[in-house]
């Protein structure tokens, strides 16, 4: 499908879903060892998922909401 033939508000509506994903993802990761501490793998993966969530917030400001 051509880039002009894709309606934004489908793919913004994805992206959306994805980062409701990656929340979820982060919340298991931090309260799924209930009293226990996270290791440092665990920190670099929340890390991680929360920079692609960023990055992915920035992608439906800048090119999905004009």
């Amino acid at each position: 499908m051509a880039d002009d033939q894709q309606d934004p508000k489908i793919i913004k509506d994805y992206l959306l879903d994805a980062m409701a994903t990656f929340d979820t993802a982060i919340d298991y990761i931090e309260n799924g060892r209930s009293g226990y501490s996270l290791s440092n793998h665990q920190i670099g993966l929340c890390a991680d998922i929360a920079k692609v969530r960023n990055l992915t917030r920035i992608i439906i400001n800048r090119r999905l909401n004009q």
